[in-house]
């Protein structure tokens, strides 16, 4: 069932792509060269299947190797659309941190799948993490930029590099005030993801992989995959620190686990979210459902990311073993 499941993914991603390709050609010559640019590698992709699964396999048994390298490409999978008159609810309730990070479920359910993590529980750790803000930085009271940990889930410089991601403050800066705190390139990064992209994640994420969300919460799922045990000593040894913050960590974590669970509790979430966008516009036209119709324009918009090329290394079978 597991592998019906992945060839029905992968599936319909082709068939998206050849419903693209008749589409580009009358409208948008480069998307269709783009679109048959990916069909050959399709193909010559599933023509070396055998060299595919080495090297698969060599990244699930070392963790700690950024499987893929991705960017951001507008148009590629997707033709990116335009969103107008968009009110969130306040990011401090539970309807705005819902609302925010369900627009990365496409990119959680893709890691947990590779990584045999539970549903929903990546989304649960983003929403204690940022909120669902994209650029939001692990800032405190005392410090607005943070102490260097960035990301949908906040990850310092030092352990990112450790997971093979390239990030502004590392092991060679030499700037850090210790191992994992980095005052000085938080305020850097933080003012120039806020300031000079408009914490725009099309534009920031080259500046840092952890801003790119595949990267981001790839590591992630990669670290939690390294722990074996329970989701709940899984999800701390993300978190790490004493004893008392792991544990307020997960019963937060859980919190948010058993919302994203709860089909009234997402049900209300999506009320609040159409209450307030009833002048919402999509390519100049108001969708009939305003919730549904945004989350597909960032499940759309994470495919830019490279979701469909990071979906179809499939799952790592040692993780499911954990």
């Amino acid at each position: 069932m597991k592998h019906l499941r992945y060839l029905l993914d992968y599936g319909a991603a082709l068939v998206n792509y050849v419903v693209n390709i008749f589409v580009a050609i009358f409208h948008e010559t480069p998307f269709a060269v783009k679109s048959l640019f990916f069909l050959v590698g399709f193909v010559l992709t599933a023509s070396n299947s055998s060299g595919s699964k080495n090297q698969i396999a060599l990244l699930c048994k070392n963790l700690k190797l950024k499987p893929i390298h991705l960017g951001y490409e507008a148009g590629f999978y997707t033709q990116r659309k335009t969103l107008e008159n968009v009110v969130l609810p306040p990011n401090y309730t539970l309807e705005g941190k819902l609302v925010r990070t369900l627009r990365y479920e496409n990119i959680a359910k893709a890691v947990e799948r590779r990584y045999c993590l539970p549903e929903h529980i990546i989304l649960a750790m983003i929403m204690q993490e940022t909120m669902g803000e994209e650029c939001l930085p692990n800032r405190s009271k005392y410090n607005k930029w943070g102490d260097g940990g960035f990301g949908l889930c906040h990850t310092q410089g030092i352990t990112a590099e450790e997971y093979g991601l390239n990030t502004v403050c590392n092991s060679s800066c030499g700037e850090a005030e210790s191992k994992y705190v980095c005052y000085k390139h938080a305020k850097t990064l933080g003012e120039a993801i806020t300031y000079r992209d408009n914490c725009d994640m099309t534009k920031m994420h080259r500046r840092d992989d952890r801003l790119h969300p595949i990267l981001n919460l790839d590591m992630v799922g990669r670290m939690m995959s390294r722990k074996k045990g329970s989701v709940r000593e899984k999800v701390q040894h993300f978190r790490g620190g004493s004893y008392e913050q792991r544990a307020q960590y997960w019963t937060r974590v859980k919190e948010y686990w058993n919302a994203l669970n709860n089909d009234r509790t997402l049900e209300k979430a999506e009320e609040a979210f159409n209450k307030l966008n009833k002048a919402m516009l999509i390519n100049g036209k108001k969708p009939k459902n305003p919730f549904e119709a945004y989350i597909k324009y960032y499940a759309d918009e994470n495919m830019n990311y490279g979701l469909w090329k990071y979906a179809a290394m499939g799952a790592c079978e040692n993780c499911c073993s954990n």
